[in-house]
């Protein structure tokens, strides 16, 4: 009952706020500083937990679809889940990337990060995340169930359009798809070449935003959120997939959220081959992205030599 409460974004709250109330109520000719503190820790517990749930909504405002003739796009149905998926074969036995779009972003933004890879003969994937572009919308935002769909998505096109996954396959993502890049690579060894991300999401297990989703979507045995955890996953990784990620030294959700250098520890400890690059200057916009996504292709290139 607790998880489906959960997933309504505004009955836990609710039900916070009344607790909280009532007990500050009770309290009331007992002791006047118990009184205040059971007021003053009830509001913020509901403050708390309204940020919360409306950081873990997908957006109301979703971005324009990719619309564009020469993007293929397929409806999936995976997990009684609607997900949109757009591709672009140019080459059978050529090379294909599969791009991960970020938090309240969408395919259609990633084309013009894509163009690198058409350019040079590449096949291309772009996946609409749950809530985002043309895909369903869940409850509230779940990076576990989020990721499960990625793997899904690919699963389906590997059944229906083999010409893609011929040759050596290579993922990226901003963000939040930052971290699907890395989760969905890690847990999946032998299928791809090489994974890159900008300003990911590398320990949720560790940060605030991880901490509060995988409570309420894994339960709190922190055991069960490892396999969702790039951190942790690079201690047990099948394979030594080279990864480079590129973070802004400006970025706002640095030091509490993103945390770069626990990847680049467990990375060093783990004898796992990873480039961390720092950049002066930079935040978490597109801005970023474009400044640095010709070395994400020469990466990835590299890697499929």
């Amino acid at each position: 009952m607790l998880d489906t409460l959960r997933r309504r974004n505004h009955v836990l709250p609710l039900l916070v706020l009344l607790t909280g109330l009532s007990l500050t109520w009770l309290s009331f000719n007992v002791n006047l500083l118990l009184f205040w503190l059971l007021f003053t820790l009830t509001i913020s517990l509901c403050y708390l937990e309204v940020v919360t749930q409306w950081s873990f909504r997908a957006p109301r405002r979703r971005k324009p679809p990719l619309e564009d003739s020469m993007w293929t796009k397929i409806h999936h149905r995976v997990s009684d889940q609607l997900m949109v998926s757009h591709h672009i074969l140019q080459n059978p036995t050529g090379r294909t990337v599969f791009i991960c779009h970020g938090w309240t972003s969408g395919s259609q933004r990633m084309v013009g990060r894509a163009q690198l890879f058409l350019e040079e003969g590449w096949n291309v994937i772009l996946i609409d995340l749950p809530g985002h572009g043309e895909s369903e919308s869940i409850p509230k935002w779940n990076a576990e169930l989020s990721s499960t769909l990625i793997i899904e998505v690919l699963n389906h096109l590997h059944t229906s359009h083999k010409e893609l996954f011929g040759n050596p396959f290579l993922i990226f993502g901003h963000s939040m798809g930052g971290h699907g890049a890395l989760v969905t690579a890690l847990r999946n060894p032998g299928r791809y070449r090489s994974v890159s991300a900008f300003a990911p999401v590398v320990a949720p297990t560790q940060v605030p935003w991880g901490q509060k989703a995988f409570t309420a979507y894994l339960g709190a045995d922190a055991s069960a959120w490892k396999e969702w955890d790039a951190v942790e996953l690079v201690a047990t990784a099948a394979e030594r997939l080279p990864i480079l990620v590129d973070q802004g030294d400006t970025d706002e959700f640095l030091r509490k959220q993103l945390r770069p250098e626990l990847l680049e520890a467990a990375c060093q400890a783990a004898g796992h081959p990873l480039t961390l690059r720092r950049h002066a200057g930079y935040d978490h916009s597109y801005y970023f992205i474009a400044s640095f996504i010709a070395d994400h292709f020469a990466h990835h290139a590299q890697a499929v030599k």
